[in-house]
């Protein structure tokens, strides 16, 4: 797997989380080195507990990670949800917005959940 990295310095991580302080608790790219890569993240929403959900641009996987754990899931997702413009999860379902050319529907995606 290919990363590309844009800048330098922090800004490369494409993900980062910080405390109340300002200091960086979880770097996407420096943790995780064997997930998928950022480039642009489309759509990002809250799990269960301390979990994300991302969406990032190129391949459009839909991303769950645990920055508690250091582990990531990544779901592969059909084409016709490529670039949709936020999501959200509930339950067993995934909800995408406004994928490439749907003019702002909504898609439900079932999607296999495990723990990560």
């Amino acid at each position: 797997m290919t990363k590309a990295f844009f800048g330098e310095g922090i800004s490369t991580e494409g993900l980062v989380l910080f405390d109340h302080t300002g200091l960086p608790t979880f770097q996407y790219h420096s943790h995780l080195p064997d997930a998928p890569s950022i480039e642009d993240c489309y759509a990002i929403c809250r799990g269960e507990n301390t979990t994300l959900w991302l969406y990032p641009y190129t391949d459009f996987e839909l991303i769950q990670v645990n920055p508690e754990k250091n582990s990531f899931i990544s779901h592969q997702t059909p084409e016709t949800l490529h670039g949709s413009q936020a999501i959200s999860i509930r339950g067993k379902y995934s909800y995408f917005y406004s994928p490439y050319n749907k003019g702002g529907n909504f898609i439900q995606l079932e999607t296999r959940r495990e723990q990560c």
